[in-house]
Order: structure tokens, then sequence, then C-alpha cells
């Protein structure tokens, strides 16, 4: 997960697809990793860790947006895990 993680912030971008996610979100959004965009995943269950994600990413004023899952799969496959 750090490995995929780090690869999308060399991108400027932040992904949570799925909840397990968010933790490593959170974190990197708390360690202050220059990102211009978090990716949700549409219909996604908002718990506190992505809740948390979400807030950092609103107080750091990152932009944030929802795609749907199929998007999101297509964005971490072509990143070469």
């Amino acid at each position: 997960m750090v490995k995929r993680l780090l690869t999308l912030l060399k991108i400027s971008l932040l992904l949570i697809c799925m909840n397990v996610w968010a933790d490593g979100v959170a974190e990197a959004l708390r360690a202050k990793v220059p990102a211009t965009e978090l990716l949700v995943a549409a219909k996604i269950d908002i718990d506190e860790r992505v809740s948390e994600a979400l807030r950092l990413a609103k107080n750091t004023g990152l932009k944030v947006n929802e795609y749907p899952r199929a998007k999101l799969d297509a964005i971490v496959k072509s990143t070469n895990f």
C-alpha cells in the first residue's frame, strides 16, 4: 500500500479507492506531502478514516473530486504497480 501511495504522490494525486487507503492518505496529508488533488471513489462508505482524510484535505485547501470506481481503477493500473 505504501508503494502505491508514494507512486500516486509522485503524480501529485492522493487516491482513496478503499477505506483502508484512507489511513495512508491522512498520514500523507498530516506530513504535508505535496499533492494537488484527492480522488475519492464514488459511493465509498464514509467511516472515520475517510472522514479524517477529507477533513485534512479541506483544511489544506486540497481539491477533492469523486470518481466512479472503474475510473480510479484505471488510474491505479496505469501507474504500473
